[in-house]
């Protein structure tokens, strides 16, 4: 019987390739020699996990736990060394909890930690802008077990299962390849949108789109990436926004209004429009385009 039944169900129930990749369990004597080693003792709960489960990238990368060593990636020891280093630089405060990083939430901002000390069973989170310690959860085991209510998504899921009707997913793809967008202009200064004029912050950029619907379609709206150009977030800076066409008639040119958010909310050069009849259906990300959702 597995110490973590709800995790260990997960895994085997959602087992579409590249949702869970489990790099499987650790050898409980390598673990122990590696803690040995590094003159740490985690909690039982967290060993058991690692020797039972074992490190992975989990729910498509919104829960990683690491691998205690590693020459290309993020691990337990090189996480260890960097907070290591803040204390010998006088950032974090040598007075400051003794914790040992085991994971991240798909962010760069925290780590998922441990105590090094066999009898707290608690979770932490470090947060490396602040270099602070901060209280997560009071128990590990119910803390990893809570993980696949918390961060399944069935949504997220489809884009790495089999698709449920190719059939369907082509006749969109044939559809959408009716429509044409053409970026006419876009407003580089962020605004309101129209319908929420008390929003706390200007978050969209208005943009005006030339589309042209150049036969008769069942579809009501398509997806349309947006991709901001420029920034720090490279080609990660992309929303897929829904353009209605209700009021695009067959066989005529027409301006749209799209108020496109600005996710990152980060400096760029420019916005393009990268509207394709093309979808790859090989990504997980063909789950952003709304109108395939009922055939996936």
């Amino acid at each position: 019987m597995t110490l973590f039944p709800k995790f260990a169900a997960e895994l085997e129930k959602h087992s579409a390739k590249g949702y869970h990749c489990c790099e499987g369990p650790v050898d409980r004597e390598v673990f122990h020699a590696w803690c040995q080693a590094h003159a740490v003792q985690p909690p039982e709960a967290y060993a058991d996990f690692m020797t039972t489960i074992g490190p992975g990238v989990f729910f498509r990368g919104y829960l990683t736990i690491y691998p205690l060593s590693s020459s290309s990636d993020r691990s337990v020891e090189s996480e260890l060394n960097e907070i290591q280093s803040l204390r010998n630089e006088g950032i974090m405060s040598s007075r400051a909890r003794a914790i040992l990083p085991i994971g991240y939430d798909g962010t760069t901002v925290l780590s998922w930690c441990v105590s090094t000390q066999p009898d707290d069973n608690r979770v932490y989170w470090f947060s490396w802008e602040e270099a602070k310690v901060r209280t997560q959860a009071p128990d590990f085991t119910k803390w990893i077990e809570g993980q696949p209510k918390k961060l399944f998504s069935r949504e997220g899921y489809a884009g790495y299962r089999e698709i449920r009707d190719p059939a369907g997913v082509q006749r969109i793809i044939e559809e959408r390849s009716a429509i044409s967008v053409e970026l006419i202009c876009a407003d580089m200064k962020l605004e309101r949108r129209p319908d929420e004029p008390n929003a706390i912050l200007r978050r969209f950029n208005r943009l005006t789109l030339r589309v042209t619907k150049h036969r008769p379609v069942s579809l009501s709206e398509i997806t349309i990436p947006i991709k901001r150009v420029g920034s720090k977030y490279g080609e990660d800076n992309v929303m897929h926004e829904r353009l209605s066409l209700a009021d695009v008639p067959v066989g005529v040119p027409t301006d749209v209004i799209l108020y496109a958010f600005d996710f990152y909310n980060a400096p760029f050069a420019g916005i393009t429009v990268e509207y394709s009849t093309a979808i790859d259906l090989t990504s997980p990300k063909r789950t952003l385009f709304r109108e395939l959702k009922p055939y996936l």
